[in-house]
C-alpha cells in the first residue's frame, strides 16, 4: 500500500476549504479569516467578530451616541441588555424603539468602514419581566425594521444551550472604557474570560452579586483589572465550541469604584446574563428554530465515497474521516476516500460526506487535529483488572516533570502524561507547591532504581525499554482559576521545548474525544503511578504501579468525606470520586497521575478520563474514603484551546 506524508495531506485540507454562495452560512463561523469594554483587553480583528453590533441611542439633543453593544443572531433580531434601552424618563421603563439605531459590519466606530457597514432602525423592543431598580432579567431583543444582508462581515452568532458553564472561558469584544477612562470607540477590542464558580463570585463581593446570582445570572472574569466596562453592556460572552461561536451570555454588570463615580470597576468579576435560561422566550419572540441552527445543516443527505447513504457534516463531526486526517501519514486509499467525501454545508469550510454512525453530536475543537489518532496503544497489556504490578512498556505515556534539586538533595516532580510530542498533561498544585519553574519532563521511566528498565511477560520473554531521555520544559500554562473556587481546576498543560519521538517506551494517551465516552466515563478505571520515598533523594522506588478504582457518585463521595470530618464542596461535573479496590492502598501523594481505562474507541485504545487530585493520606481511611480528580470531560476545550501546532504538527495553524 502506497503512503502519502504531510505535504499531500496539507493538500487535503486546502481542498476541504470549499468557495461558498454567497447567501449561505453557518451560524458562530466567521468568513473573514483573520488572525487572531475591554480594559486592558486585546484589539481584535474587523471580520471575526461579525455578530457584534453597536448600538446608537438618540439623545434629548436629537443627537445619536454610542451606547452599548449587541450580538446579531438573525436577519431581523439582536440581543442585548435591557438596561440598555432604558428611558431617561423615568416614568416609562423603555424608550422609545424609533430612538436605536444598529451598526453592523463595523470596527471603528471613529472612522466606520462604509463599505461593510450596514444601518437598521428598530421597530420593537422586546424584554421579558426587567424591571428598573432590578438587575434581574436583563435581556432584550430589538426588533428591526428592515432585516440584514449577511456577508463576510454581518453574520449571525449561535445560540448556547449548554447549561453547565462553569469550566468554560468566554470572549467578549466590545467598545467600552479602556485603561484611560474613554471610550476605545476607534477601534473594538477582545478579551477572554473565565467562568467563576457561584461560591467564588459570591466570597468576592456578597453585596454585589447575593441578590443576583440564579440560573439567569452568572459570573465570569478575573480580578486582574482585564474586565467588560461601561460602554461594553450587552455585548455576548462568546464560547467557541467546533468551528463555530455561541453567544453565552449577556454583559450585565459589574462593581462600581468607590465615590461618586459611576464606572466600573476592573479588579471585579462580571454579572452576566445567562442566554440558555432564556431560550425558549428568545425562540417564541423571534419565531426561530436555534436548535435547528446546526441540526438543518446535519439533515443534508450526501453519498459517501462508497455509495452509502450519509449526512454532510463538518469534518470535526465525522469520526472515521476525522481520524484519517489525524495519522501522521494516511494512505493513498484513505486521501481519495476523504477527496471524494468532500460535500458543501452551509458557511462551513471542511465538510464531508459521513456514514450516520460514525457522527459525532457536537463538532470536536479545531484543535483536536493536532492529537494523534494513533494514541493509547502500548506494546504489552496485563488484561487482569485487579492485578496492581505492571511491566516495562506497559504504560508509555507515563511522565514525571522534574524541578531544580533542594537543598537536601531531593529532587522534585510532578507526575503527567503524554499527549503529544510537544505537550504534557499535568496538574497546578504540585508545580505552584514547589515555588520552582520545572527544568524538563522526563520520559521512557518504568523504575528509576535500575539504568535499564526490564520485566518477564507470562511467556518467560524479556523485554527491555529504551533509555530514559529528558526534554526541556518552554512554558507551563496553568488554569486561570486553579483553585478557585478551593480544590477545583487543578489542572495544567506543559510544553517541552523540542518535539520528541515516539518509541516502544514513549507513546501518548487518547483523551474522551469521542461518544459516549465524551459524556461519561467507566465505572472501573485504573491510577497509575510510583511509589514515593520521602528518605530517599529521587523520592520515589519501585516500579510504576497500577490501583483499581471503582467510581462513585459525587453525594455519596460527599458522605464519605462528611463522616470522617472533612467537607469539601464537590459539588459539579468537573470532579469525580473514585475508591480505590485494593488489596494493596496506595496512600501516598500521587498528584497529575492518570485516571484511565482500556475502552474501544476506534479500536481498543487506553482513555485518560481524570487527572487525579488528592486522597486520604491514611491507608486505613484510604480503604473507605475515596479520593478526587479532575473529570477531563469537562476540560476537553481548555486543553484543546492551549496547545499550539509544534514543529512536527500536520496542521500549522
Amino acid at each position: 500500500m502506497k503512503i502519502l506524508g504531510t505535504l499531500l495531506l496539507l493538500a487535503l485540507v486546502g481542498v476541504l476549504a470549499l468557495v461558498r454562495a454567497e447567501d449561505n452560512y453557518q451560524c458562530g463561523v466567521p468568513r473573514a479569516r483573520t488572525q487572531f469594554l475591554i480594559v486592558r483587553g486585546e484589539d481584535a480583528r474587523h471580520g471575526f467578530w461579525p455578530w457584534h453590533v453597536a448600538l446608537w441611542l438618540r439623545q434629548r439633543d436629537n443627537t445619536e451616541r454610542y451606547s452599548c453593544g449587541g450580538t446579531l443572531i438573525s436577519k431581523k433580531f439582536v440581543l442585548t441588555a435591557a438596561h440598555c434601552m432604558l428611558s431617561e424618563n423615568r416614568h416609562q421603563l423603555l424608550r422609545s424603539a424609533s430612538d436605536v439605531t444598529v451598526w453592523a459590519g463595523v470596527f471603528n466606530l471613529l472612522n466606520p468602514e462604509t463599505d461593510t457597514r450596514q444601518i437598521r432602525s428598530v421597530s420593537k423592543i422586546h424584554i421579558n419581566g426587567y424591571a428598573r431598580d432590578s438587575l434581574l432579567h436583563d435581556i432584550a431583543l430589538l426588533e428591526l425594521s428592515e432585516p440584514l444582508q449577511y456577508t463576510a462581515y454581518v453574520l449571525p452568532a449561535c445560540l448556547n444551550a449548554k447549561p453547565d458553564l462553569r469550566v468554560d472561558t468566554g470572549t467578549v469584544v466590545g467598545w467600552g472604557i479602556a485603561d484611560n477612562d474613554k471610550p476605545s470607540l476607534d477601534i473594538l477590542k477582545k478579551v477572554s474570560l473565565p467562568v467563576v464558580a457561584e461560591s467564588e463570585c459570591l466570597k468576592s463581593d456578597p453585596s454585589t452579586f447575593g441578590v443576583v446570582l440564579q440560573k439567569e445570572v452568572f459570573c465570569a472574569g478575573t480580578t486582574n483589572g482585564s474586565a467588560p466596562c461601561n460602554g461594553d453592556s450587552g455585548g455576548g460572552l462568546m464560547m467557541q465550541r467546533g468551528d463555530a461561536w455561541y453567544v453565552a451570555g449577556i454583559v450585565a454588570f459589574t462593581k462600581t469604584r468607590s465615590g461618586t463615580s459611576n464606572l466600573c470597576f476592573a479588579e471585579s468579576y462580571t454579572a452576566f446574563t445567562n442566554v440558555t435560561a432564556y431560550w425558549d422566550w428568545i425562540e417564541q419572540v423571534t419565531n426561530t428554530d436555534f436548535r435547528g441552527q446546526y441540526n438543518q445543516e446535519k439533515n443534508v443527505p450526501c453519498k459517501t465515497a462508497k455509495g452509502q447513504q450519509g449526512q454532510c457534516v463538518p469534518l470535526q463531526q465525522c469520526r472515521d474521516i476525522f481520524n484519517m486526517i489525524r495519522a501522521p501519514l494516511i494512505a493513498q486509499e484513505d486521501a481519495y476516500y476523504i477527496n471524494r467525501s468532500v460535500c458543501q454545508l452551509a458557511g462551513i469550510p471542511r465538510a464531508v460526506c459521513c456514514r450516520k454512525e460514525q457522527i459525532e453530536e457536537v463538532p470536536l475543537h479545531p484543535n483536536a487535529l493536532l492529537l494523534p489518532s494513533d494514541c493509547g496503544r502500548a506494546r504489552i497489556r496485563n488484561r487482569n483488572p485487579l492485578d496492581q504490578t505492571t511491566m516495562v512498556l506497559e504504560y508509555p505515556w507515563m511522565v514525571m516533570v522534574r524541578f531544580p534539586p533542594k537543598k537536601n538533595g531531593v529532587i522534585p516532580f510532578c507526575l503527567g502524561t503524554l499527549l503529544n510530542t510537544r505537550y504534557v498533561l499535568s496538574v497546578a498544585e504540585c508545580m505552584k507547591k514547589t515555588k520552582m519553574s520545572p527544568t524538563h519532563v522526563q520520559l521512557g521511566e518504568f523504575n528509576e532504581e535500575t539504568e535499564i528498565d526490564c520485566s518477564t511477560d507470562s511467556r518467560g520473554r524479556t523485554l527491555c525499554a529504551d533509555r530514559v531521555i529528558n526534554v526541556g520544559v518552554e512554558s507551563v500554562t496553568f488554569h486561570p482559576l486553579f483553585n478557585v473556587p478551593q480544590y477545583t481546576n487543578d489542572i495544567s498543560i506543559v510544553r517541552m521545548s523540542a518535539d520528541i519521538q515516539y518509541t516502544d517506551s514513549i507513546r501518548p494517551i487518547c483523551l474522551p474525544l469521542f461518544s459516549p465516552h465524551r459524556q461519561d466515563y467507566p465505572e472501573y478505571l485504573d491510577i497509575t503511578a510510583w511509589r514515593l520515598d520521602w528518605m530517599a533523594k529521587n523520592i520515589y522506588q519501585g516500579s510504576l504501579m497500577r490501583y483499581p478504582q471503582r467510581m462513585m457518585d459525587i453525594d455519596t463521595c460527599q458522605l464519605r468525606y462528611e463522616e470522617v470530618g472533612f467537607s469539601p464542596d464537590l459539588n459539579g461535573k468537573d470532579r469525580l470520586c473514585a475508591l480505590q479496590l485494593g488489596p494493596e492502598f496506595h496512600c501516598d501523594r500521587m498528584a497529575g497521575a492518570p485516571v484511565g481505562r482500556y475502552v474501544n474507541m476506534d479500536g481498543d485504545r487506553y482513555v485518560q478520563f481524570g487527572l487525579w487530585k488528592w486522597g486520604p493520606l491514611n491507608c486505613t481511611v484510604r480503604e473507605r474514603v475515596p479520593g478526587l480528580g479532575m473529570n477531563l470531560n469537562q476540560y476537553l476545550d481548555w486543553i484543546l484551546t492551549n496547545i499550539q501546532p509544534s514543529d512536527s504538527s500536520i496542521v500549522k495553524g
